[in-house]
């Protein structure tokens, strides 16, 4: 499991179509919790996927994510209060 915020504060809300797909970079496989690098999509997911849900750049072969789109309903942060 993966965790990310944005800000203290709020909520990411991602496309599910997209959480069930990405892969995660991390800058030392041995030792996840040093941290990622960045997340991407095989060629596969991102056939799947197509160009309208997910933007990505090349990173040395990898589809390193840049923007999600997705086509689901209540998509982006959300503030939460105490």
């Amino acid at each position: 499991r993966l965790y990310m915020a944005a800000n203290s504060g709020a909520r990411i809300g991602m496309a599910e179509s997209v959480k069930s797909k990405f892969k995660v970079e991390f800058k030392n496989a041995e030792k996840p919790e040093g941290g990622f690098k960045h997340l991407y999509l095989e060629n596969k997911d991102l056939d799947v996927l197509g160009e309208g849900a997910v933007k990505v750049e090349d990173d040395n072969g990898q589809n390193k994510i840049t923007t999600v789109v997705g086509s689901e309903e209540d998509l982006g942060v959300e503030n939460l209060k105490g």
